[in-house]
């Protein structure tokens, strides 16, 4: 009976090894109602999903007068922790993209994301 508790907790305590092992990143973008210009997220920790990043970037534009704007967030990629290189070429690959188009690029901090980085 010891040798099968011992198991067990032996792969509990490997399962939250792995559940920790991993995190979630992403980073949102979002463009002003006549889409010249453009805020763009660091890369951070994502604990919430994609809908509520949403939610929270376009209210924190909002109470920085910048109201109607269109934003997205990347669904969070899970990574080995400290490995988010995948979500960084993303938010490069955004970057280049919104200076493509003459976007003017504005860094979006925002406390509610930052502080999880």
């Amino acid at each position: 009976m010891c040798a099968f508790l011992a198991r067990v907790l032996l792969c509990l305590a490997l399962m939250v090894g792995v559940a920790h092992a991993s995190e979630s990143w992403t980073f949102c973008v979002a463009e002003s109602g006549d889409g010249h210009n453009t805020w763009i997220t660091w890369v951070f920790r994502a604990t919430k999903d994609r809908e509520r990043l949403e939610a929270d970037f376009k209210t924190y534009l909002e109470r920085h007068d910048v109201p109607g704007a269109v934003v997205q967030c990347p669904a969070p990629k899970r990574a080995p922790k400290g490995h988010k290189t995948a979500v960084l070429n993303a938010q490069l690959t955004a970057i280049k993209f919104h200076r493509k188009l003459g976007d003017t690029l504005q860094d979006a901090i925002v406390p509610e994301f930052e502080s999880k980085r």
